[in-house]
């Protein structure tokens, strides 16, 4: 998975810093080793033993100081902006896909796309606490999260 972003983000010339980690002690340790960069992707914390959301909710409100993000509307109260894939967008690709194939399409012959809908969720709490003022054209169509 994180080749998979790391090589999304790098086609926009960002290079990212990875902290992987195994408990929530370590999880919030390298939180606090993110001085020099300029934002924090949260990934997802399914290995993490121990994993606790309340207390890295607790922890993300108490140490957030730039933008955070993250792509999982269940991690949306630690981040300051989530962005998440909208599910029937890709229900619908699917059937259209099986009725391509059923009128004969090989499937290698169908690509691989990506999604254009999303979910945007905003953390107004969390972009207060760090400072960061979105552009009112970003928000026009967020969904606000109150932790």
């Amino acid at each position: 998975m994180f080749d998979r972003i790391q090589k999304s983000f790098a086609n926009e010339n960002i290079a990212l810093q990875p902290r992987f980690v195994t408990s929530q002690a370590d999880w919030e340790a390298a939180w606090k080793t993110t001085d020099s960069t300029d934002f924090i992707f949260i990934g997802n914390p399914a290995g993490i033993e121990g994993w606790n959301k309340q207390q890295a909710h607790e922890f993300a409100v108490a140490y957030t100081t730039k933008l955070t993000l993250s792509a999982w509307d269940w991690l949306a109260p630690m981040a300051t902006i989530t962005i998440t894939k909208v599910p029937e967008e890709q229900g619908e690709w699917a059937g259209k896909v099986a009725r391509e194939i059923l009128r004969g399409t090989s499937p290698s012959m169908i690509p691989v796309v990506i999604n254009h809908r999303w979910h945007m969720y905003v953390n107004t709490p969390l972009l207060m606490r760090a400072g960061i003022e979105l552009p009112s054209g970003l928000l026009v169509n967020a969904l606000e999260v109150y932790p």
